[in-house]
């Protein structure tokens, strides 16, 4: 009974770690924290967030013995815009845990898009790729040369009629066509007419773009070598600006033999999802870890360590 009651006291109780506190490149260790251990690499605190110089892919592990196996631990985000960092749980010692990291990769894919060939003079109103058709909107008035669609002045009076021929001298045209009109060059002499249309056609081009999709990797260390469990792909965009709040895994959901994971896109609501680990070697260390990243700017730092245990 004395053995199992010890056993009981000996297992840490809710808390949060925020890093508030004096910088200490060796150590996350302060007066009146958890034990954090550097289990593999070195974690330190700088300017209030566990930071380390270590590079990530030797993994850099700092963790707290806590003396239960069924947990759910929290980290949060470093810096915006960053990815490699994550969760670790069930921590052995250096070569032997589990994690679940952010990550984001990238692809570029092509697409047809189409222009209008240019119109004489500059003025161009599309009526829908493919198909481009040449106007001016309006007679704005001005003078020569006398060119096709160049806005000039002098065709004398439109009248009720659509279309005018006025007196010019094909360099330098005053027009006094009001509105709604779209210029001609009629020889020596400027015409206007409404609504008339001179279709130019279209040219094909490509069009690049950069996909980006945003993962939640759950990793294992045995014997020293790190293995991908597990890629959730959380989000598929254009979107290069998105990274993540938070991640959070609970060992002991939907049960024993499940890791849930939960997560948090900027500007999106939290996602889960749940892995199978039944051959899951189960330690009763938790922490925080790096992996290096896929793409995007490499994350070195943290910003708070929540952890609470459920059994």
């Amino acid at each position: 009974m004395i053995i199992g009651i010890t056993a009981v006291l000996t297992k840490l109780k809710a808390f949060v770690d925020a890093f508030t506190r004096a910088n200490n490149a060796a150590t996350l260790q302060g007066s009146g924290t958890k034990s954090w251990q550097n289990t593999k690499g070195t974690w330190g605190i700088a300017s209030n967030v566990a930071s380390t110089a270590t590079t990530a892919a030797s993994y850099p592990l700092a963790s707290i013995k806590t003396g239960a196996i069924a947990a759910t631990i929290k980290v949060g985000f470093g810096t915006s815009g960053q990815f490699g960092w994550g969760v670790a749980y069930w921590v052995a010692d250096a070569n032997n845990w589990y994690g679940s990291v952010t990550d984001r990769s990238s692809s570029v894919s092509t697409s047809t898009g189409y222009e209008c060939n240019g119109c004489p003079g500059g003025y161009q109103i599309c009526a829908g790729y493919p198909s481009c058709q040449c106007g001016l909107s309006s007679c704005t008035g001005g003078s020569g040369p006398c060119n096709y669609y160049q806005p000039c002045a002098g065709c004398g009076s439109c009248g009720p009629s659509p279309s005018c021929n006025g007196t010019g001298t094909g360099t330098a045209c005053l027009n006094s066509c009001g509105g709604g009109c779209y210029f001609v060059n009629n020889g020596t002499s400027c015409q206007c007419e409404n609504n008339n249309f001179v279709g130019v056609g279209s040219y094909p081009y490509t069009v690049y773009t950069t996909n980006y999709v945003y993962w939640i990797r759950t990793i294992r260390s045995n014997a020293g070598s790190v293995s991908i469990l597990n890629s959730q792909n959380m989000l598929g965009t254009t979107d290069s600006a998105r990274y993540f709040d938070y991640v959070q895994a609970q060992t002991d959901h939907p049960s024993d033999q499940y890791v849930r994971i939960q997560t948090v896109l900027n500007g999106a609501g939290a996602a889960t999802h749940d892995i199978n680990l039944t051959t899951a070697a189960k330690a009763k260390s938790f922490g925080i870890v790096l992996y290096p990243k896929t793409e995007g700017t490499q994350a070195s730092t943290v910003d708070n360590f929540n952890y609470t245990p459920t059994a």
